[in-house]
């Protein structure tokens, strides 16, 4: 991601940020899911999926270029977190 001060945009339009939780049962034509860079216990498999499934269309995964699979852990407790 590059830093860029808003003075230089010419148009900004208003975004609005949810946590996976609460967005379930919901849609989005675009969906930005930003991920830690260290690995948090909360973080798994069934959570990665639940807010990948919320794009309807276009999903924005910024951060690191290794793969999600293997950074995530699957929900060791069967809670079906997500």
């Amino acid at each position: 991601m590059k830093q860029v001060l808003p003075s230089r945009l010419e148009a900004v339009e208003t975004v609005f940020a949810m946590t996976v939780h609460k967005s379930q049962g919901s849609e989005f034509e675009h969906t930005a899911m930003v991920l830690p860079d260290a690995m948090n216990p909360v973080i798994t498999r069934e959570l990665v999926y639940t807010g990948i499934t919320h794009a309807r269309s276009f999903l924005t995964l910024p951060g690191p270029r290794h793969p999600v699979k293997g950074r995530v852990p699957a929900d060791p407790q069967g809670l079906g977190v997500g």
